[in-house]
């Protein structure tokens, strides 16, 4: 029997999707980063989203070629037109460049105390109780709005869980929970639930004149990350009523 998970396992401060799990797990914020009655300010560590960046450097070439990669903000976070991105260094902050659909870059900066710092997103706060990572979004550039490629996910997928492995010891023992840690899902034969890019009701993957349907889910589709049967450059294509999907900005 496979294993059901969502990428908003580590993405979402490691919520439980698996069968039985009834309620999510949550694991503290970055220290120093403050409360307000809303919740905790929306940051995490820069080091640990550098070791996102480090290896979608080492592993772009191998299974996404030319790709891009940006950080994108929890669902229900979202950038105002004054909000900006930084770097929180005490004297300096950094700005990093942000992108209407939420999304943000990293930069790598040397300066005294970088590798300690947040980054933060300014004016915006987690619920109560909450802290969920950025979700990772690869992309191949030139692929339409309602294409997705199956080598991007898997190394969106390997990017989001060195992130949460990066972030705190506490995910160890979280990720070690649901026998994750020494298992690398993104690789295994498990279902990897992940968002897709907007409304719709059919997937089909393409690749070498083969093609497949996917099961529709409610807001995202089951990528199979770890069947190698498909190669990374097999093409996800989201339809709607036989139309090309939408995309729709996260609120």
């Amino acid at each position: 029997m496979k294993k059901q998970f969502t990428l908003g396992l580590v993405a979402a401060a490691f919520f439980a999707h698996a069968a039985g799990a009834a309620e999510p797990l949550q694991t503290p914020a970055p220290e120093g980063a403050g409360t307000v009655p809303a919740g905790k300010p929306v940051a995490w560590k820069y080091r640990a989203l550098l070791s996102g960046l480090d290896l979608f450097e080492r592993r772009s070439a191998e299974l996404a070629p030319g790709a891009t990669l940006r950080f994108k903000l929890p669902k229900g976070i979202s950038l105002a037109p004054d909000t900006t991105v930084e770097i929180a260094l005490a004297q300096d902050p950094i700005k990093l460049q942000t992108a209407p659909d939420n999304s943000f870059t990293l930069t790598r900066e040397t300066r005294t105390g970088a590798g300690k710092a947040d980054v933060v997103v300014r004016g915006r706060h987690f619920a109560p109780e909450e802290y969920r990572h950025p979700n990772i979004e690869v992309s191949t550039p030139g692929l339409p709005a309602h294409v997705r490629r199956l080598g991007d996910l898997r190394l969106a997928c390997e990017v989001q869980v060195e992130i949460a492995k990066a972030d705190l010891l506490a995910a160890r023992a979280i990720l070690g929970t649901f026998g994750l840690f020494g298992l690398n899902i993104c690789k295994s034969d498990s279902n990897i639930g992940m968002d897709a890019p907007g409304q719709y009701d059919a997937i089909t993957l393409s690749a070498d004149g083969r093609e497949m349907k996917l099961s529709k889910l409610s807001g995202r589709f089951n990528a199979p990350l770890g069947d190698a049967a498909w190669p990374d450059a097999t093409l996800l294509q989201f339809t709607l009523g036989g139309q090309p999907a939408q995309p729709s900005l996260q609120p």
